[in-house]
């Protein structure tokens, strides 16, 4: 699976809320600084993003995930706890 690896710290803050170290959007990984990028954990996690969005065919991914965020939101009244 092909993916390009870019360091874009104020693109991802904007996407992000600066919430974010790094943000799979395919083709693309979206890392916070070259830090990030050498976390190798950090980089398998977004890795499975990827692949998630490919096999749910990209757009329904963003639907899935959105929902699901909201739904655990509501549920625990944290970002963090839903994230």
């Amino acid at each position: 699976m092909k993916h390009f690896c870019i360091i874009a710290p104020k693109l991802l803050s904007l996407l992000s809320g600066n919430f974010a170290t790094a943000m799979a959007f395919y083709p693309f990984v979206l890392f916070k600084n070259k830090e990030a990028l050498n976390n190798r954990r950090l980089v398998n996690h977004e890795k499975i993003h990827l692949r998630q969005q490919i096999e749910l065919l990209i757009i329904p991914f963003y639907i899935w995930y959105g929902i699901e965020y909201l739904f655990r939101r509501i549920q625990f009244k944290s970002h963090y706890v839903a994230y």
